[in-house]
């Protein structure tokens, strides 16, 4: 069953019917709005106000990649690109996170950072720990 088939066993079929297009094509022109911003700040190097020239290359480029893709192989094929494009930024943002993971392993929980011989001792008196079997809190009292 497709979309427009459900919306037609619903009351005010075509009132509902309207307004799914109207949504889906305003969410595609703002995204093809930002999509053409984005990228010409990039080209601009980062003025965030890009000249019209500039604007209107990336939006035709962009439009124009998207009929070729399109009418060669259809929403597959543009499918495929966004997939295949996104692949970079994946692995961007990967190592984004193994970096901040290991930026918190080296501040304490005050926000202080840790010098690397900290970080060390402090690894070797809980592998210490490890082998004798206790732990710090065991001998405190409260």
């Amino acid at each position: 069953m497709t979309f427009f088939a459900l919306l037609g066993e619903l009351p005010l079929a075509t009132i509902t019917s309207v307004l799914t297009v109207l949504m889906v094509v305003l969410f595609f022109v703002s995204s093809a709005d930002s999509n053409t911003f984005v990228l010409s700040v990039l080209s601009s190097r980062g003025s965030m106000t890009p000249s019209r020239p500039v604007l209107g290359t990336w939006g035709v480029l962009t439009g124009t990649c998207a009929v070729v893709l399109l009418s060669v192989g259809g929403l597959q094929a543009l499918q495929q690109a966004a997939i295949l494009s996104a692949v970079p930024f994946t692995v961007i943002a990967a190592l984004l996170g193994i970096s901040l993971v290991k930026e918190l392993r080296l501040n304490d929980p005050a926000g202080r950072p840790r010098t690397q011989s900290q970080s060390q001792s402090q690894s070797q008196s809980q592998s210490q720990r490890k082998m004798s079997g206790t732990r710090s809190d065991e001998g405190s009292t409260a």
